[in-house]
């Protein structure tokens, strides 16, 4: 009964982005710097103009901005009182990692799960789903930078 409670521990801390999974099959509270992936085939292409703070792969465009529940950009805080500042796309080079739930969700009504760096594997922010409607990506402002 007592490793079944530590891996839903791990599991909880990777769901609130305090414990990161690297390829190697080792868990890490540090952002991992190693390359791991190539990008996405279905945006690579695409122009982008904001890059992963991390490894400045292109990451999503300023076209892609929508605006859900009145705002593109919000404010919110985990259960674990980690605050962040996210803004959504509808489209994102990422890598999605882990489970999707709907527990303690942003957005009521959808579902969310971690999104990665494809390069560096860091926690960019969070996929939302709901049914039939698109995706769309919460994705951390501070761990953008525009490409200049």
């Amino acid at each position: 009964m007592k490793a079944r409670f530590s891996l839903l521990s791990v599991e909880w801390l990777v769901r609130v982005g305090l414990l990161f999974f690297e390829k190697d099959d080792h868990w890490t509270n540090q952002k991992s710097t190693k390359p791991q992936t190539k990008p996405n085939s279905k945006t690579q292409n695409e122009k982008h103009d904001l890059l992963c703070v991390n490894c400045r792969t292109s990451i999503t465009a300023n076209a892609y901005r929508i605006e859900v529940a009145g705002a593109n950009q919000h404010h919110f805080t985990n259960p674990n009182a980690q605050s962040f500042d996210i803004s959504l796309f509808e489209k994102a080079n990422i890598v999605a990692h882990g489970i999707t739930t709907s527990e303690f969700s942003w957005f009521p009504g959808y579902a969310w799960q971690i999104v990665l760096c494809p390069q560096c594997q860091i926690q960019l922010g969070w996929r939302f789903r709901r049914g039939d409607s698109p995706d769309f990506y919460g994705l951390i402002t501070e761990h953008l930078i525009p490409d200049v």
